[in-house]
């Protein structure tokens, strides 16, 4: 009786993995995987793209910006030990945008980063 079980199941069994709706199962997972794959190696290229765009471009205009703003805090600190007045402010709004300008020396102004 057992091994007549075991007949049944395993013709039950081969029967199910030959069937079509299996075939069709494993093709869509295997072009699922393809497409995932494919994602998963473009993603990267464009994390790499990106990332290397912010190292060439970003980057040295922080460090700019920061060497700028050290530079004008310590003609700030200059100006207050000589007992110069400190650099007078001016904001000018042109075409929308507004320019900020800064001067030394009266009459001599200069653009503000």
């Amino acid at each position: 009786m057992a091994a007549r079980n075991e007949g049944v199941i395993s013709r039950v069994s081969s029967s199910i993995s030959e069937s079509s709706i299996v075939s069709k199962g494993k093709s869509v997972a295997s072009d699922a995987g393809f497409v995932a794959k494919k994602l998963l190696k473009s993603t990267g290229k464009a994390a790499w793209i990106a990332g290397t765009t912010f190292l060439i471009l970003v980057v040295p205009l922080i460090i700019e910006m920061d060497r700028e703003a050290q530079y004008n805090e310590l003609d700030l600190q200059q100006a207050s030990l000589l007992g110069t007045p400190a650099p007078q402010k001016m904001s000018v709004d042109t075409l929308g945008q507004t320019i900020k300008l800064f001067t030394l020396k009266p009459g001599h102004w200069e653009i503000e980063t």
